[in-house]
């Protein structure tokens, strides 16, 4: 089921949470909402799901406007980053309730609630806990549990908040593969909420990154990865080291003759470069010094200290690392150039 927002705009108060959002999911994608503690979510969420009303602009369902349709009447699943999950109920029972509560006229009957249930605890790949409760299963458990009974009420959009949130670091990553292949089976269009760019990079087929109530840029992960629409987008998406510069005649100078001029296209003035660490590349000789070598991972992150600048650079696997305190110079070659503001 294909899903839009036009225009939408919210606030709460006095406090302006959206401004003009337009977005869409397209029939069967995985769209990730991907920003910072604040940039409107959660909130955008909510809009879909009916838990809270724009003050402008139209959510669209399958074409159809969502204006004063309730919650209830929407066909969305709703997961929740603390799972929501009733204690004093099985495994089984939480799944079922969505089907048991509904009127009367659009309940199924006992034995296709059973039906259902067994047949999502075998997708979710938790057969044999029917019987148990909630506090009797690990973290990652519940959350497959929450994802079962989201599913269960047949949704026509899955809304995931911040699902592995409260999760290990191990047990995210082993759960949002999973996630991503239950979505391939179910073709449910999918909209998660997360501040976790591996997560959303993974996981999703496109992500919407979201600041201050605005869509920044909405694309690929590659896509976002490899032309990043400002600064905002290339740091949050992945590590990176700023150095501030001006720029004159289309070269920018750092200040430093242990830095490398590098051609620009931004007009005369101040700016500054963006570089991941792993893109910086050390050869041997020239004025910079090397500060400091330390193992991160099977890579080898390399501290050198060009001027008045400490620039941090990644060696691949398998790099022989300078020696500390010898002469190098860096390759400033991959470095995105953004004026500013």
């Amino acid at each position: 089921m294909s899903l839009a927002l036009e225009a939408v705009s919210k606030r709460f108060g006095a406090t302006p949470a959206l401004y003009d959002i337009d977005l869409a999911a397209g029939e069967g994608e995985f769209l990730a909402l991907l920003g910072p503690s604040g940039s409107g979510k959660t909130t955008l969420l909510r809009l879909i799901a009916g838990l809270e009303s724009a003050e402008a602009g139209r959510v669209l369902i399958g074409g159809a406007d969502m204006a004063g349709v309730p919650a209830r009447a929407r066909g969305v699943g709703f997961v929740f980053q603390h799972y929501a999950l009733f204690r004093h109920m099985t495994v089984a029972e939480n799944i079922a309730f969505g089907l048991r509560v509904r009127p009367r006229a659009r309940r199924p009957g006992r034995a296709d609630i059973r039906a259902r249930v067994a047949e999502l605890l075998s997708l979710v790949q938790m057969p044999e806990l029917a019987g148990r409760y909630p506090d009797q299963l690990s973290g990652g458990q519940r959350q497959r549990v929450a994802l079962a009974r989201a599913l269960a009420i047949e949704p026509r959009i899955l809304l995931l908040d911040e699902p592995f949130g409260a999760l290990d670091p191990e047990v995210r990553r082993g759960l949002r593969r999973w996630l991503r292949e239950l979505h391939d089976r179910t073709g449910l269009t999918t909209v998660m909420v997360t501040h976790d760019r591996a997560e959303a990079l993974e996981v999703a087929d496109r992500v919407a990154i979201l600041r201050a109530g605005r869509v920044e840029q909405v694309g690929t992960p590659a896509g976002l990865w490899a032309a990043p629409a400002n600064a905002f987008v290339y740091r949050f998406i992945g590590d990176s080291v700023e150095l501030p510069c001006t720029v004159q005649g289309g070269i920018a100078r750092f200040g430093s003759a242990s830095l490398p001029e590098a051609p620009c296209a931004l007009p005369d003035g101040g700016a500054f470069a963006l570089l991941r660490p792993h893109e910086i590349g050390i050869a041997a000789g020239g004025e910079a010094r090397v500060r400091a070598v330390a193992a991160a991972g099977p890579a080898v992150r390399v501290e050198v200290q060009a001027g008045e600048f400490v620039v941090e650079a990644l060696l691949p696997p398998g790099a022989v690392p300078p020696s500390v305190g010898s002469a190098c110079r860096l390759d400033l070659g991959a470095a995105r150039f953004f004026p500013l503001r």
